[in-house]
Formats: C-alpha cells, structure tokens, sequence
C-alpha cells in the first residue's frame, strides 16, 4: 500500500483520473480490508481486521459521547467521566490500570474528543484478553464505586490540566477564541470551549453516574482488533466480557445546525508574544460531506510540503511570514477551516491577511496545476498512509469509518474520497467553502501586559 502511494511522487507523469482503477485499490488494500463486523444483543459493535504481520495487536474501545454532548453549565464532565474510568472500578485498583498493561509489555493512551472519546491499546497477541477485561469493567463496574472525594480529585485534575495547556502557554486562548466565534452560544462547540473544572465545582455523584449511563453504554461503543490474533478466540473474549452487560438508556446526542456567517467577524486578541499573528477561520461542512476531502487536499494545496502556495508567497517570496499552517479540522456538527500565520520582524498581521487573500482569490479563479494538484493530493494521502502503519492507529481508522456508516472496505473507501478529486474541486471547494467577506479573522497583537494565553481586545462588527 505505502509503496503504490510513494509511486504516485509528483515527479512521475500526470495519471489519468482516477489515479487508480477500483482494482487496483483492491488488490494494494487487500491485506486491511478482511473485516469482520457484529453486534452484540446489548448493541455494541465489534470489528475484526486480523493481520499477521507482526506479533501484536491493536485494540480501540470508542464511545460515542464527547465534550460537545456535556450537559448545559457542566463543561470538562466528558473528561472528568473518562478520567474516572482510568482510576478504579470494582475489580480494578486505583493505578491498577497502567500497572497491568505495563505489566503485560503493552502500550495504552486515551482521548476525550470533541464528538468522540476512546481508549486506545497495543498489546502482544497472547494478552489480547486483558485490555477486554479492563474496558468491560470500566464499562459495567465504575458508576457504583464513584464517591464525592473521587469525583472532586479528578476535577481539580482536569482544571489544573487545563491550566497547563491553555493559561500558561503562549496564545493558550487563541482556539477558545475561535469556537466561541465561530459557534453560536447555543451550538455545542461554543460551550465545549469553556474552561473544564470551574463548572464542574459541586457536581454531584447523581450526575456524573447518570452521565456515565447514559453514554458509556455497549450500544453506544465499537470495540475494534487489529492484528494478528484468532478471529474466533477474539469473538469469545468478547462475548464472555461484554456480552452480559446492559444496553444503556435510549436517548439522542445532542444536535445542532453548522453554522453560517452572513460577514466577516475581527477579532483583536492581545497576547504576550513576540510577533504578530493572523487566524482566518471559516465555517465548512460537517465531517464526511460535500467538500470535506476537497478541504483537507486545499489544506494540502496552500500549505503542504508538496505543494504549498501560501508557504511559497508568504515565506520564500514576499518573506513577511516565519510560519504558515492550514488544516481542516472535519467536526460531526459543522467543521472548520483555519489558516494561522506568524508575521516576520517589520511586519503586521495586516500584512498577512492581504497576501493570503491574495492568494485565495487566485487559487479560487484558477485550479492548481497537474503538478500542484497532484501535490497536494498525495501530500495528503501519503500522511495518511504513514499514520496508517500501526496496528493501534488502524483500529481507530476502522471504528472512525464504521462511525460514519462505511461498514466494509474502510480503507479503499476512504482512499477513492481522495483518488476521485480533480483540480476543479479544489477551487470550486475554495469558492464554495472559504468565502473572503464570510469569516472570522483574529488579529495577535504582541502586548507585553497581556497574559501570556491572550486575551480579547475588541471585536467588530
């Protein structure tokens, strides 16, 4: 797979669209493309995806709940309730958790996304057991052992984590800044930027134990293998450990439409920092619809390592910038598009903002290049590729397809949203997605009193 990919380098000739034919993809995926995929009685979906190249196996245990799914005024509960999981249950002690896995040579992390939140383990193939057991009882054996000093400690924990990452670092603010302007206050993104902690002071037991039934449910998880590990040992481990645990409450996540900006919003965040900075944000469509994949290749276009028009204009020619990122950052409620650049000595945040305006004006009236293009594309797709190269990452490939409904052949899927695009939906994506007079634009003011995280100025209109 890694190897038709790199044969895809910019300095061969221009293929044909598709870059590759459905057989082709076939028969490069086909050693990830043996799923298997059940349900349980209790709902809960299990994939897999045996692989025997190496001796170990990759396992993802995922919820569908995150921090935009936290009730009104209880921002930081997703984190807090995931932290919780880690710290005890019935049958696991406090520090248990790591001990074991450490123990039986495996390696584990754990997130709490935004829409999702998972626990992620890499294990040798004989110990495929143990993470089962440790999630099952987190899953069916964690609400009755929650106690107020329990709960109290990981809050203060996720408070002073949050202080660490964001209220101590330079421009700690700058993507609170952003949800909070982007979102409406009523949409779920805008409340997820509330700092976690200083709304959970008070939470009772009552509520964090109807959070976690609620949404830490088997009809509510994907359980994912990938490795190499017995198909029909697996189906038995994961039967015998989740099997007897009970759905959850039915109940809908929370929901909300993207949103649209009829103008242009400034911002002014002043901030202890040595340059000025400019953050253009745009409002693009939810994860996995119409323009998603153009986006994450125009990301590509304007500032990746293959192609990189932004990069080219701002750095090496008009050499006003020191740094310049775009990304896509593909969101079940509504995206959104950011391009952030940090001005160089002599220069102003107004100097950037004209030049990438420049710049998207162009690329919006012109589509790129055959050798751009192709740039930009395989720039993007090579990435994923190489993130793509342990058993770990491709469980969490695996559930994140099955998320969004592509329940067979995850990865030729994914691919052909990439190998079907053409120059012309890069521009028209640009034209349709990242309107110049439709966007928040945030201005870094270096302000040697300001708090280092930044703190807003002024806001217009």
């Amino acid at each position: 797979m890694l190897a038709w990919v790199l044969a895809m380098g910019v300095d061969a000739p221009p293929p044909p669209r598709p870059f590759a034919s459905p057989a082709d993809l076939m028969s490069v995926d086909s050693s990830l493309s043996r799923t298997e995929r059940f349900v349980l009685p209790n709902g809960m979906t299990v994939i897999l995806a045996p692989d025997f190249e190496t001796p170990v196996v990759g396992m993802e245990m995922s919820y569908q709940v995150g921090v935009a799914d936290e009730p009104a005024g209880r921002s930081g509960l997703a984190s807090v309730a995931q932290s919780l999981m880690l710290r005890g249950t019935r049958h696991v002690g406090s520090g248990e958790y790591d001990q074991v896995l450490q123990g039986a040579g495996g390696r584990w992390s754990w997130r709490t996304g935004i829409d999702r939140s998972f626990f992620s383990a890499t294990v040798p193939s004989d110990a495929i057991a143990l993470p089962l057991w440790l999630w099952s009882d987190q899953m069916g054996f964690l609400a009755e052992t929650l106690t107020d000093a329990r709960i109290a400690q990981q809050v203060a924990e996720i408070d002073d984590d949050y202080a660490r990452r964001s209220e101590d670092v330079p421009l700690g603010h700058l993507w609170q800044t952003m949800d909070q302007a982007l979102y409406p206050p009523s949409h779920p993104y805008h409340q997820a930027a509330n700092r976690p902690g200083q709304a959970l002071r008070g939470i009772t037991v009552a509520e964090v134990r109807a959070f976690l039934e609620r949404y830490y449910t088997p009809d509510r998880a994907r359980l994912v293998l990938s490795g190499a590990f017995d198909p029909a040992r697996a189906r038995f481990l994961v039967t015998q450990y989740f099997g007897t645990l009970r759905a959850g409450a039915a109940g809908f996540r929370r929901s909300a439409e993207r949103p649209v900006l009829g103008h242009e919003t400034r911002l002014r965040l002043a901030a202890r920092v040595d340059l000025p900075a400019v953050s253009l944000v745009w409002s693009t469509s939810p994860d996995f619809q119409a323009d998603d994949a153009a986006l994450d290749a125009v990301a590509e276009l304007l500032t990746g390592r293959r192609a990189g028009l932004l990069r080219i204009k701002l750095i090496d020619e008009l050499k006003i910038a020191t740094e310049v990122s775009a990304h896509q950052y593909s969101r079940r409620l509504g995206s959104m598009f950011v391009i952030t650049a940090t001005a160089a000595p002599g220069h102003t945040a107004a100097d950037l903002l004209v030049a990438i305006d420049d710049v998207l004006s162009g690329a919006k009236a012109n589509p790129p290049s055959v050798y751009l293009f192709i740039g930009a594309v395989t720039g993007f797709v090579i990435d994923w590729v190489f993130a793509l190269q342990t058993h770990a990452a491709r469980a969490g490939q695996y559930a994140y397809c099955d998320e969004r409904g592509v329940l067979q052949s995850c990865i030729d899927t994914w691919l052909r949203r990439y190998l079907k695009l053409t120059a012309s939906d890069l521009s028209n994506a640009i034209a349709r997605q990242l309107p110049l007079d439709r966007r928040v634009v945030i201005e870094v003011l270096p302000t040697p009193d300001a708090p280092i995280a930044g703190e807003l100025r002024t806001s217009s209109p």
